[in-house]
């Protein structure tokens, strides 16, 4: 198993988000937020995905249009999710 850390800017972007889909439906604000736990159980039992950018790797909601953007400290077995960015933005604009 791995282990699975949120660093502040993706925890950030994620409640954004949440509290999209809940001023939308609280019902989808939740479901989000479920989608979210869902990817981080798939990461701790295999984080190995296509490498997006030079190191970072990303896993795309199955439901939303969201990419969980991380990297992995394979020596400690962590990965570390760096953000959570909507499939329609460009990272290089709207992360680093």
């Amino acid at each position: 198993m791995w282990a699975v850390k949120f660093n502040p800017k993706s925890i950030s972007e994620i409640e954004e988000a949440v509290d999209y889909y809940d001023n939308l439906s609280p019902a989808t604000g939740k479901q989000f937020f479920q989608e979210i736990e869902k990817a981080a159980s798939t990461l701790s039992k295999n984080p190995n995905y296509h490498v997006r950018y030079k190191n970072i790797l990303c896993l795309p909601m199955k439901r939303f249009p969201f990419m969980l953007h991380f990297e992995l400290a394979e020596n400690e077995r962590i990965v570390k999710i760096l953000g959570c960015i909507h499939t329609s933005l460009n990272p290089d604009q709207n992360w680093r």
